[in-house]
């Protein structure tokens, strides 16, 4: 695997160096079907808007990315659904 994040040392518990992103449904597409899509084009395209300003036009679209270890990626899919 290649590693995505800069330095990075075991000793940073809270940290991987790998980089982890949920897809969720879309459409008529499940999630599992994005993810497909995803692996597929081996790309993620920035398509929803995020945070104070996400309701206006202008404000920038994003991709979501976390740095979580791999052992604590339940934890976050219980956070973020299924």
């Amino acid at each position: 695997m290649t590693k995505l994040v800069g330095e990075w040392s075991e000793d940073w518990l809270d940290m991987s160096p790998f980089v982890v992103h949920f897809a969720k449904p879309s459409g008529k597409r499940t999630a599992y079907e994005n993810c497909l899509s995803i692996l597929a084009a081996r790309r993620i395209e920035a398509r929803g808007r995020f945070g104070t300003g996400k309701e206006y036009e202008a404000s920038p679209k994003s991709v979501c990315f976390s740095e979580i270890p791999l052992h604590q990626l339940k934890r976050l899919a219980d956070k973020r659904g299924p």
